[in-house]
């Protein structure tokens, strides 16, 4: 099956803009992108032809940093979740994600990683392997986690838990200040595990350790850690010093200030991540949910704990943070496919096939209009359809 969308603008990567031009895949690969010259020739034996509109076409959005929605969460329900994903996500342009895990005891852990090692993959997002966020983080920034559920850096059950995963995980946040996390962050960056830092009160010297212990990158920039201070530096003030280090950013609106939304983009420009770290409540009316023991409660783009007031994780979807980042720093197309796809891929492990629109890359792909709104997505070549 060969098809060709075409009479796009095609950003098949973070540096090149092909206008007017073709994208042919087959067999859920790229194949070519067309310049304008030769989408005619492509057109007369493609087997389906899909005319763009003059719109613009990306890879698919990579989330690596999401709990679940649609009401289920990835810890909890990992096949319903995972089914759930694979129908709704590319709705949202995202055509593959990490499944993140929050804390919770090593039996329960085990058992999520032995259903995720046994998942096989459908049609739609696909499900790239698992985000384990904890156990292991500062019980001084828990963000919504369960206190009791946090503990101590160990390496045997680390082990455990990627045996019983068969390899499948593929990030973990860590507090690098915690004793034994450095042991732990080598081990995993050796075993091509991106070991990000977050829920940390690590100062910068603690962080730049982390880094030459094989860290990658910033969970959620901002929450959870401390901050950039002037006298009191954080891991905030380390995403800023260490060039090697990616930043994921939930770019909602609500998480992290416009200013500062627009601020980071000026000085990391090419290390931001977006992310949803979306729960079970995206995609859910407002109203009271039960996440991780809590009450939470959904209000419009936001969800609190009930009595708390604090933030439990975000209710969007990768579109909604690529538009609202577009809107806040005015960003190019450029840009957002290296934030939104390129960079995740590269955490996930998966740059080698995913991320960019190559030939023998996977045909994950979605055209956007000039609101930079969703308009089909295509998920290893197959079509999703037009939503707006």
């Amino acid at each position: 099956m060969k098809t060709i969308i075409y009479h796009v603008t095609i950003y098949p990567d973070e540096f090149t803009c092909v206008k007017n031009g073709g994208l042919l895949c087959e067999n859920g690969k790229v194949a070519a992108v067309l310049p304008e010259a030769d989408v005619a020739g492509a057109l007369a034996y493609a087997d389906e032809a899909v005319d763009g509109g003059g719109r613009d076409l990306l890879p698919g959005f990579i989330d690596v940093h999401c709990h679940g929605a649609y009401g289920y969460d990835f810890l909890k329900e990992p096949e319903q979740c995972v089914a759930a994903f694979e129908k709704n996500a590319p709705k949202e342009g995202c055509t593959a994600y990490l499944a993140s895990l929050a804390p919770d005891t090593q039996e329960h852990l085990v058992r999520a990683m032995e259903q995720y090692r046994d998942l096989s993959a459908g049609k739609g997002a696909e499900c790239l392997g698992v985000h384990m966020e904890g156990c292991h983080v500062s019980p001084d920034y828990p963000g919504a986690m369960r206190k009791e559920c946090i503990t101590p850096p160990d390496l045997c059950g680390f082990k455990e838990l990627i045996d019983a995963s068969g390899g499948r995980i593929r990030q973990v946040t860590i507090a690098p200040e915690r004793e034994g996390a450095m042991e732990l962050i080598r081990y995993g960056a050796s075993h091509h595990i991106s070991m990000m830092l977050g829920h940390s009160a690590a100062d910068p010297g603690v962080a730049h350790t982390a880094v030459l212990n094989g860290a990658k990158g910033l969970t959620h920039m901002y929450n959870a850690m401390g901050q950039h201070e002037h006298r009191q530096p954080g891991l905030v003030t380390a995403g800023f010093l260490y060039d090697s280090l990616l930043c994921e950013l939930i770019a909602d609106g609500f998480h992290v200030a416009p200013a500062v939304v627009a601020a980071t983009y000026k000085l990391l420009g090419d290390r931001i991540v977006l992310i949803t770290d979306s729960t079970m409540l995206r995609g859910m009316p407002d109203g009271t949910y039960e996440f991780m023991g809590y009450q939470v409660q959904k209000d419009g783009i936001s969800a609190r704990i009930e009595n708390t007031g604090t933030i439990a994780g975000s209710v969007v979807g990768m579109c909604d943070v690529v538009k609202t980042f577009s809107e806040i720093t005015g960003c190019s197309l450029n840009e957002i496919v290296r934030a939104a796809s390129v960079n995740p891929a590269v955490i996930a492990g998966c740059q080698d096939r995913k991320g960019r629109l190559r030939p023998g890359y996977d045909a994950d792909m979605v055209l956007l209009d000039a609101e930079r709104n969703v308009v089909m997505t295509w998920a290893g070549g197959e079509r999703f359809g037009f939503w707006k």
